[in-house]
């Protein structure tokens, strides 16, 4: 597979994602999680691959590893927007937290 397919695969699966989801404004900390789950997938399918030597888990692999990309490159998207800062401001306001709520006064 060559570079320029490898990156067509991505936006393929970008273009994918956005039509099954919609456009995706989570707060940075809510993307790690998106992320891991697809990370613990691609692991997976190498650990079924290491242990079967198949080629069907071989290709799940690349294909986890295909979105694991994409959604890296949604996370990038989503800073690039910054609507999340708006989310996040609008939240604030709605509800401030307080010293009792974990937030220090320093």
């Amino acid at each position: 597979m060559s570079r320029q397919s490898i990156f067509e695969e991505i936006i393929s699966e970008r273009k994918r994602q956005d039509v099954v989801f919609g456009e995706q404004n989570h707060l940075p900390i809510r993307w790690i999680p998106i992320l891991a789950e697809e990370v613990g997938s691609a692991a997976k399918q190498a650990n079924n691959f290491d242990r079967t030597g198949s080629e069907m888990s071989l290709r799940k692999y690349e294909l986890e590893t295909i979105q694991v990309a994409a959604v890296a490159f949604a996370m990038l998207e989503c800073l690039e927007r910054e609507k999340w800062r708006k989310k996040d401001e609008q939240s604030k306001k709605r509800s401030p937290k307080t010293q009792d709520e974990g937030v220090s006064e320093r």
